[in-house]
């Protein structure tokens, strides 16, 4: 499950940033076989194998996040993500046209997203075991760190990758 958000203090003026984010957003999450599951606010929440087929999910949503943190960076739009991996239990409800996704992974993405700082990618300690030969392909670093988050009784740990500098930035989307 992936799961990001943003807000500002000026909704007029970046209204029409967020519609094209969530259209980024949209195709993204496709083109890495993932599915949203909702829109809410200024959050958007995603699924990676929802077939239980994929055995590169947790890359699949890894991939989809660093795209849309670059993609928000240059539309100076604030982004944290959260990313969580494991079991969780898909529905619809009757009077709902959305799909719903709930479990423990969904919540604790939920919750990594909202510990993210702006840039930030926060990865659960099962994501970032499945994830981690391909961060070190890439020379991508990451923090590993305990956190206290709303909803779960013992701390949790985290892998957070930080935001990039803005020349670095610049030069992966150059390369």
């Amino acid at each position: 499950t992936l799961r990001l958000s943003f807000t500002t203090s000026a909704p007029a003026e970046i209204a029409e940033r967020m519609a094209a984010l969530y259209r980024f957003a949209r195709s993204t999450v496709e083109r890495h076989g993932g599915v949203i599951d909702k829109f809410a606010g200024d959050a958007v929440m995603a699924s990676f194998n929802v077939s239980g087929t994929s055995v590169s999910h947790a890359v699949d949503a890894l991939e989809t996040a660093l795209t849309l943190r670059d993609k928000a960076a240059l539309m100076d739009l604030p982004l944290g993500i959260g990313i969580a991996t494991g079991a969780a239990i898909l529905g619809r409800g009757a009077s709902d046209a959305n799909m719903a996704v709930t479990g423990v992974a969904t919540n604790l993405a939920a919750r990594l997203q909202a510990a993210a700082g702006a840039g930030e990618i926060l990865l659960s300690d099962e994501t970032q075991r499945r994830v981690e030969p391909w961060l070190g392909e890439r020379g991508l670093e990451w923090e590993r760190q305990e956190l206290t988050l709303k909803g779960f009784d013992e701390p949790q740990v985290g892998h957070r990758l930080p935001a990039p500098s803005a020349i670095g930035l610049a030069a992966d989307l150059v390369s």
